[in-house]
This record gives C-alpha cells, structure tokens and sequence, in this order.
C-alpha cells in the first residue's frame, strides 16, 4: 500500500515534494486529486502526481498531507504527463505547467457563493457595522452570487466579516447550481432554429474528403489548410468535426481570445448540440461547470482561446487551431507555451487529426509543410460570388508635396470614403496605434516625456485628459510643462484612433463613425453591440485597432483604408516582416466579402517595401519563400532553435555587473557546443514597469542541442535577490 503522496506545487521550484498519506485519507487519495499540504511556514495546494511506499530519506521527516481539497475534482492523467512535458519543453517547473493548464477555481476547497439576503424580516433587529454594511452594500448590486474566495481575493472583504454575516443569516450561502445560463445567454441571440448547410465549393469538398480519409484511420496526421480570406475554411471546419463526431470522437476548436465573439460561439451551437466554451471571460461559476461537463463526457466539441487546448477530454478526434500564426497562441508567463505546438502534440498523443489553418501562415508551418511534416492544403478562390479586393497605394511622399494641407488623409482615400457613404456602403479605417497624440516631447530641451515606470513615451487620451503608459496603465494629467527643464513648449506628434475619428468627424459631419480600440471596447458586451451595430449598417465607418482585423464579416464593407503601416515595418525584430505581411493580408481582407468589389487603400511612405509588394499580389507563397531565404542568411527560426534568457532588476548598475559576468561563461558553454549565444543587450524596452532588462538569445542546432545547452548555462546563474531572470523557449520576439 502506499504510504506517500509525490506531490508538486505552484512554485517554480523544479522539485516535486513527498507526504505521507493519513490513514483517513488513504481510501479516497487518487492521482490528480488536489490537496492541501504544509510547506515551510504556509498551507500550499498541491496535486498529486505519484505514489511511492517507501522514500530515500528519513521518514519521520516527511509532513502530512492535511485534506483532500474536492473529492470529485481528479486531473486526468493525460493532462498530468502532458504539463510534465511542458515542463521539461518550455523550462518551467511541473507545478506551473499544471496549474496554468487547468483552471484555478478547481482548486477551491468547496465552489461556495455567497448573496446578500438583506431584506429578510428576520434580521431587521441584526445591527451592522460599517464593514458588514459595506459587504452588504456590495453584494446587493451584483446580479448573481459572488464566490468567497473572490471576495476575499479581489475585493479584499474580511472572512471573518463574512462567516459571521452568514451565521446571522444576513448573507446567505449558496453551493454552485448546474445550470449555466451565463454562457448560453451570451450567444443566445445569434442561435438559429433553421440552419441551413451551404453547399461546400470544389476546394472545400476536396479538403474535407482528403482530411476525413485520415480521420476515419485514428492516426495522428497534421495538415495545413491555408486558404485566403473569404475562403470558408469555418465550413471545412465544422464539416470535419460533424465527422469526427459521427465517429464517436470529440473535437478541440482553437481560436484567438480576439476571434472568440458570441457570434463564432453560435456558429458551433447551430451546428453542434453539446458544446462547452473555454476562455478568460468565464466567471469561476463557469469555468467549474464546463470543466465538470467535459469531464463528465457530456460535451462533443470544446471550443476556446489558447487554454482551451487543455480541454480534459478523453475521445479526441480532431484539433483545430485556427489562424494559427497568432501570437497570442503563445503565453507571455511561465509557462510560456505555444498552444499551436501543444495541439500537434496532443493530436499525436491521442491518435488524432490536427488542422492548423490561416490565410497566412506561420513560416515554421509553411516550412514544415515544404518538408512533409504536414500536408498542406489550399484553398485559392472566395466562397460565392465574393471576390479578392483591389489595392491603390498612395505614396506618402508625393502627398505630402502635392497636398500642403495633408495631415492624416491623402485626398484619394478621403473621396473614396465619401463616395462609400452615398453608395450606401460601409468602410473601414484600420490605424494599430489608439490614443490621440502617440509622442509627446519638449522643443527646447528635446526630452521625450515618458512613463516614469518604463522606457516608454506616454500617449495622449484627449477625452481623459490625460497622458499614460499603454504596458503598465500609468497617467498623469496632460502636461503643460517638460518634467526635465519646465518649458511650456511641449510638442505633440503622430495620431492615433481618438484623433482620426475626431478628423474624420469634422471632415465628416453627417458620416455615422464608430470608433473599436482597447479604451472604448472595454467590456465583451460593447464589443458585441458595436459589432451588431456596425453589421445593420448603423454606422457608415468604423474605426480600429488590430481587433477589428480578424474574424470579422461585414458584407456592405467596401472600403479598407489603412493608415501607418510604416510603423509595423520599424520594428527592429526578426519576425517584423512576417507579422506586418499577416496583418496586411487580414486586414485588407475584411474588404469585398459579398457581391461587390471591394477596394483597399494604403497610405504609406514606403510603397516599394517588399512586404507591401507581395501583399499587393495577395501571393503567400512567394512571400513565405522570400523570407524564408532571409532567415536562413541570418540563422533565425525556422532555421534555428531560438531560446531568450531576460534578467531583470529594479538596480540598473547591478544588473550590468551581473549580466556582463555571466556573458564570459555562457559564450564558453555556447562556442564548446557550436552553438551561438548573443547577448547581454538591453531588451527592445529596456525598463518596464520598474524593471531594467537585458537579455540574452541563444541559436541551436536542434531541440536537444538547446535542452542540453540551456540546463548548463542555467547551472552558472548564481541566485540573487536583486535580480529575477526567465527563460523563454520559442520565443515570438526578441524585443
């Protein structure tokens, strides 16, 4: 029998701990059960990964595990050697692996919810403190029960407060319902009782006929469906998933978090009766219940944002991930994986069929596809009558000669946004930088004004009045003097969202302008009215950021003008031209999408870039081979195996120090091995949120070549409590 519980927890301790196991917990104790346990001075939550009768060093060492933390809630055993994987992959602890792969609420003793019952008659006599009155006052606003934790946690109400309203009977206390309305609700609006399939085109018939024959085999099998935008790869989607499910099996859908509206929920709830949806949105109430059911086997199709790929589903048939070239795939914390590579792995451990799909895909699946790790398939033409839009390019130069008055809209897009409005169509202005001013410095002394947090220059938010920092939200009010030598001459350059619309209101007037950034879609809700409201035609433009670049259909949508697409070729990183090429391709193809020819405008003051050439020809491949050429020069992904080390501190000097010692061993340890170590260098923002960095990249041969290299250099890294330092495998950035 066993007497120990091999336990790991939340910590980036690369060390898994074991506990003896009471006698009244020996019964019930199972692999994968959450647990509490002493660790040093504090109670952890563990979970159990093992189990072990007898250990290598003094038992009467080893502390007791204290409780079970909910009988019903077990980690499959797939997900526990996966995030084992992940572990030894991505170069984080277990622990982390495990607990960012499953949801936090789990972990929760019981899932308790607590409301306010106030108004009870019988505790009118009851006297409240002005802390209890502040609980109550709290939760009687809120539409539904609030679980404790949360309000302990968040909120930062006392429990004690808490425990002794609920014994008096003024709060009430609620265990978690089955129902899960919330997320039926959010996409209730856009179910349909009649649906009607559409006829597949040759392209897409052939991809399912071809995907299926590897389906029907239960092998693992990777294909890439690249096809243009407007192609009708959702519908080569969920005809392979009808499928899989016809085979008993069950599917993964991934999409970016930004793609996830209530309307793409729908479309798999018109198609599919047991869905389950797994995202960032979902109260702890949800995320408990939609574990539960596909634990439970209720749930055919799990449709989510990146942590959707840890979906406990024990029949997988296929996993989809579309626009697989998205960064936001890859978690930017420990563990700092990349869910499109886990979908390959998972796909391979469970005998299943992956899908990676995009219109423009990453280079390492196109490359990947070029060497027969996956079977590329192409969809050339647009569903229906719809066709590929035609590009002007306006050259920024000779606007600028030629139109003394230019300031942000060559008169070319101006006209054509006009003529949209009396044709009764819609267009839309694509500019990835908010704000109203993006660069602010003084004209005497030349100082930018930044964050006093991080190496970045604040933005202006005329409407707020203030001035702020877009990674760490700090603001002041709009200055009217330069910090540095007090000069009232402060410049303001640039524009971002808030000023265009604000332009193109007075250019304007009668124009209906609907404006989509991260400071005006705050809230899901927003996002979807001003979908909704945009797609009857209630506004003539819409303004926006990066979000309104995928995923997005809108048949009177005409006109795409797209302002400062320089800025997006300035980024001193490898990966700059691919990323400035995808977001063209998207964004341009938001235009023509039904029976009118759509037309997209580019200002730009580099038109002969190749990025913008090759977008022009809407030629994917001979981008991907232009670039793929550019990267082997230089010996960046796919050509390497890129791994980035960051250290940072909030002493500036000490860094330096310690970075530069280490720069002598960890070059030692690269050139022995033959491979290349860069570095120490300041990172693309050298400060952030009060921390200096420097980093160091290191280019490997292979996966094992990189494993063997970074677990030596991680060896001479001496601890210290002023710096913090982590490793970032495949990393999407060397900024």
């Amino acid at each position: 029998m066993a007497l120990f519980a091999n336990i790991i927890i939340d910590s980036p301790l690369k060390t898994n701990f074991f506990y003896s196991i009471p006698n009244d917990l020996k019964e019930n104790l199972q692999l994968g059960h959450f647990v509490k346990v002493p660790f040093r001075n504090k109670k952890k939550i563990g979970c159990v990964v093992g189990f072990s009768s007898k250990v290598d060093f003094d038992e009467s060492k080893i502390r007791q595990i204290e409780e079970i933390i909910n009988l019903e809630i077990i980690v499959p055993e797939e997900l526990l050697l996966l995030s084992k994987w992940i572990s030894n992959y991505y170069f984080c602890s277990w622990g982390e692996a495990l607990f960012a792969s499953t949801p936090a609420v789990l972990r929760n003793r019981v899932i308790k919810l607590v409301k306010s019952v106030s108004t009870n008659n019988n505790c009118t006599d009851y006297k409240v403190t002005l802390k209890q009155q502040e609980i109550i006052s709290f939760l009687k606003v809120q539409k539904e029960p609030i679980p404790i934790h949360q309000l302990i946690g968040e909120n930062t109400f006392s429990s004690s407060i808490i425990n002794t309203l609920i014994k008096k009977n003024i709060l009430n206390l609620e265990h978690i319902k089955e129902n899960n309305n919330e997320i039926e609700r959010s996409s209730h609006s856009y179910l349909s009782q009649n649906i009607i399939k559409p006829q597949l085109t040759d392209e897409q018939s052939n991809a399912v006929n071809i995907i299926s024959k590897s389906l029907i085999k239960f092998q693992f099998h990777s294909y890439l469906l690249l096809g243009i935008t407007g192609s009708g790869k959702t519908e080569v989607y969920l005809e392979i998933i009808q499928k899989a499910i016809e085979l008993g099996k069950q599917a993964i859908m991934l999409v970016p978090e930004i793609a996830l509206t209530p309307q793409t929920v729908a479309t798999f709830k018109n198609r599919f009766n047991n869905v389950a949806i797994m995202h960032s949105n979902l109260t702890d109430k949800q995320r408990f219940l939609e574990w539960r059911k596909i634990c439970a086997g209720n749930v055919d199709v799990v449709i989510g944002a990146r942590s959707a790929i840890f979906a406990p589903l024990n029949n997988i048939g296929v996993i989809i991930v579309d626009e697989e070239h998205e960064t936001s795939y890859k978690q930017d914390r420990a563990p700092r994986y990349n869910a499109r590579d886990i979908s390959i792995l998972r796909a391979k451990n469970n005998d299943a069929t992956v899908i990676l799909g995009s219109a423009t895909p990453s280079l390492e699946s196109y490359l990947n596809s070029l060497n027969k790790k996956n079977t590329i398939i192409n969809l050339k033409k647009r569903v229906g009558i719809s066709r590929l839009p035609t590009f002007h390019i306006i050259n920024l130069k000779d606007e600028v000669t030629s139109n003394k008055k230019f300031e942000i809209f060559s008169d070319y897009l101006l006209q054509e946004i006009k003529a949209n409005i009396k044709r009764l169509q819609q267009s839309i202005i694509f500019l990835n930088r908010k704000g109203y001013f993006p660069h602010l410095s003084c004209k005497k002394c030349g100082e930018t004004i930044k964050c006093k947090s991080c190496d970045i220059g604040l933005t202006i938010y005329k409407s707020q009045n203030k001035a702020s920092c877009n990674y760490c939200g700090y603001s002041i009010y709009i200055p009217k003097n330069c910090p540095t030598c007090k000069s009232e001459n402060i410049i303001f350059k640039g524009f971002g969202t808030e000023r265009v619309e604000q332009v193109l209101r007075l250019l304007l007037p009668n124009a209906r302008i609907l404006r989509m950034d991260g400071k005006t879609m705050t809230t899901s809700k927003k996002h979807e009215k001003a979908y909704n409201d945009f797609k009857k035609h209630k506004y003539d433009i819409l303004i926006g950021t990066q979000m309104i670049a995928k995923g997005l259909d809108f048949p009177k949508v005409t006109l795409v003008g797209i302002l400062q697409i320089d800025s997006s070729l300035a980024f001193l990183d490898f990966r700059m031209a691919e990323k400035a090429y995808q977001l063209l391709c998207q964004v341009a193809g938001r235009a023509g999408r039904s029976k009118d020819l759509g037309k997209v405008v580019i200002q730009t003051y580099n038109p002969e870039h190749y990025v913008i050439e090759h977008a022009i020809m809407n030629n994917y491949k001979t981008f991907a081979i232009k670039e793929l050429e550019n990267r082997k020069k230089l010996s960046y992904p796919p050509y390497c195996k890129l791994a980035k080390i960051l250290f940072r501190s909030r002493n500036e000097r000490i860094l330096i120090s310690y970075t530069n010692h280490l720069s002598s061993s960890f070059k030692k340890v690269a050139l022995d091995m033959k491979q290349i170590c860069l570095g120490p260098a300041p990172a693309g923002i050298e400060k952030l949120e009060n921390d200096y960095r420097i980093q160091f990249l290191f280019k490997c041969n292979s996966n094992g070549q990189r494993k063997k290299l970074l677990e030596l250099v991680e060896k001479s890294i001496s601890t210290s409590k002023h710096i913090r330092y982590f490793i970032d495998i495949d990393p999407q950035s060397t900024i």
